[in-house]
């Protein structure tokens, strides 16, 4: 709710365009045939990751499952999250090296994202919010340390049809 105060440039501005409301961790949202669920990250500030439930486009009568991990560091609550799920979405912003020296809750490396991907037995893995200072390969090849499954690099137009 702090964001409501800082966002627009009048007080009240994002208020009056956006219907924004607390989200409790374990609730979730239906829009159209999509169910959204949301859930604590291990993040330095408040973070969560979305578990985005709808129909598969290949396999009819059949559901699936996206997962975004935003900011967050492993926990067992992102991997439950995760759980079974055809995508995970995972940021790997850290190098092995930076994540070591860093504090705890902060960002996954690329390794990081491969073992909650395999912990949770995702289909797929896509690693995104890799910063321009790192070799976004690196992170592919850290992940694969972990993940057996198909890994790829998000990129501008990446479609993965479900």
């Amino acid at each position: 709710m702090e964001c409501l105060a800082i966002c627009g440039d009048k007080p009240g501005e994002v208020a009056a365009v956006f219907d924004a409301r607390p989200w409790p961790p374990g609730e979730s949202v239906s829009i159209g045939p999509l169910r959204v669920e949301v859930a604590s990250a291990f993040h330095v500030t408040e973070a969560y990751c979305l578990r985005i439930t709808g129909p598969s486009g290949v396999r009819l009568g059949s559901m699936v499952s996206i997962i975004y991990t935003g900011d967050t560091d492993y926990s067992d609550d992102v991997v439950a999250h995760a759980r079974n799920a055809e995508v995970l979405l995972a940021e790997a912003a850290f190098t092995e090296g930076q994540h070591a020296a860093a504090t705890p809750g902060i960002h996954l490396s690329g390794r990081l994202a491969g073992r909650i991907a395999r912990e949770a037995e995702v289909g797929r893995l896509v690693l995104t919010h890799i910063p321009p200072w790192n070799d976004p390969t690196e992170a592919e090849a850290a992940a694969r340390q972990e993940f057996e499954g198909p890994i790829e690099l998000a990129r501008p137009g990446l479609v993965t049809t479900l």
